[in-house]
């Protein structure tokens, strides 16, 4: 797998971790086993670390299957922010979290999600400690 999703009840937020190759059927697994974790409470902000992904093949119809998994679960979610930090220069991952974070403004989709290049500059914008 490589994407890996944990909950830090010492941070109160989730962590994600993407590394490789990231796919549709594993980013859409990762995301539902989350959604699914009695651990996850309304209000946890998500830090997700995906500056270690080299190979991003996700298609529009796997976004929007994450996107279904997301609205199905949404109420759960509460008010959480969501940051999603990638490279500087990854063309690819720019344009992944661009997507994600246009729908999630489109369809006020929760969390809200922020773009960082900066795994600092989210963890400041989530208030979540290093």
């Amino acid at each position: 797998m490589t994407m890996e999703c944990r909950i830090d009840p010492d941070r109160g937020a989730v962590l994600i971790h993407g590394f490789n190759k990231l796919t549709d059927e594993e980013m859409i697994e990762a995301i539902s086993k989350l959604r699914l974790n009695p651990d996850l409470k309304p209000g946890m902000p998500t830090l997700s670390d995906m500056t270690q992904v080299e190979d991003l093949a996700i298609s529009p119809y796997g976004l929007a299957q994450m996107a279904e998994v997301m609205f199905s679960t949404d109420e759960d979610r509460g008010d959480a922010k969501a940051a999603i930090v990638v490279k500087a220069n990854s063309d690819t991952a720019n344009i992944f979290a661009g997507m994600l974070a246009g729908m999630s403004e489109r369809n006020r989709l929760r969390p809200e999600f922020k773009v960082f290049h900066d795994l600092a500059e989210a963890r400041v914008w989530l208030e979540i400690a290093a």
